[in-house]
């Protein structure tokens, strides 16, 4: 009887070992592994970092819509999720290069802010705050996790820069120039004197590609007299 009753509790104490208290609820191990292993698995990815869903094998739609809720991860777009990351002052969003390229299912884009064009020192303009991709398989506006972004297409014959330089800044800011409605005037020297610093044979290959008409029409007027006159909106 002794022996029986020692077993009995050996027994007890091995099922109370194996039941785990979280949140109020006591899982058993069966209710544990169904429970917590999403949670677990979701830990394992990286911070900051998006994956679509082919990348999430492991999780089931059901496991998916649960990290979500459990604020573990969170959905981007469709098909796009992201573990969140935190600073001191609150949640980060996710990396831009990962997100963007998650979305793409490609590496070659360009993707920068139309602020980086107060940069050139020509002048402030009205500039809309989505950032923009150049890409060779999207276009469009389209939001992701909560930022917008514009996607511009080009055909792959088209040499996108491997890192934004200022000779296509200058050439994407000439093109949007004449569409601002702002009616801000761009000085003729400065620009002028932009022209004249910058690498001709970089900037007359953008202009090629991606120059609309009233850039090419400004470059070309820059190429024959080292001045320009073409424009309104310039003096």
């Amino acid at each position: 009887m002794v022996a029986q009753a020692t077993k009995k509790t050996e027994v007890e104490v091995r099922c109370a070992y194996h039941s785990l208290f979280y949140n109020g609820i006591i899982y058993n191990s069966d209710m544990y592994s169904k429970h917590m292993q999403p949670r677990f698995k979701a830990r394992r990815l990286r911070l900051g970092q998006a994956y679509r869903r082919s990348q999430l094998r492991k999780f089931s739609a059901h496991e998916l819509q649960v990290l979500v809720k459990q604020n573990e991860l969170r959905k981007a777009a469709s098909g796009i999720y992201y573990r969140p990351r935190y600073s001191r002052y609150g949640e980060l969003p996710p990396e831009e290069t990962a997100l963007i390229k998650a979305f793409l299912q490609s590496s070659t884009f360009l993707a920068f802010s139309p602020i980086l064009f107060n940069g050139l020192g020509l002048g402030g303009t009205q500039l809309s705050k989505a950032i923009r991709v150049y890409n060779y398989k999207r276009s469009g506006k389209i939001k992701l996790a909560g930022r917008l972004y514009d996607f511009r297409r080009y055909p792959r014959s088209t040499p996108l820069p491997e890192a934004l330089n200022q000779e296509f800044l200058l050439v994407e800011f000439l093109n949007g120039y004449m569409s601002t409605a702002e009616e801000i005037v761009l000085p003729r020297r400065h620009l002028e004197a932009k022209l004249k610093n910058l690498n001709q044979e970089l900037l007359s290959k953008y202009i090629q590609y991606f120059g609309n008409s009233h850039t090419q029409k400004i470059y070309a007027q820059f190429k024959q007299s080292a001045t320009i006159t073409v424009s309104p909106r310039i003096e």
